[in-house]
């Protein structure tokens, strides 16, 4: 596992404007050892952030 994320590292520095694809692939194996329930905890709490900037967005636009 340790070599593949070695290799795809390098690869994400080589083609780091060639390719998006590999950029996504970083970010997941950034993400993977958050698995679980600090991920968990992680995607709560933005989903959290996000409905209430929603509810704030909402009230000014009830304002206008």
């Amino acid at each position: 596992m340790s070599l593949f994320v070695e290799r795809l590292k390098r690869r994400t520095y080589i083609g780091l404007c060639k390719q998006h694809v590999d950029l996504t692939m970083m970010f997941y194996v950034v993400a993977f050892p958050l698995a679980g329930r600090g991920r968990a905890r992680l995607f709560r709490q933005s989903a959290i952030k996000k409905k209430r900037l929603f509810r704030k967005n909402r009230r000014i636009i009830n304002l206008r």
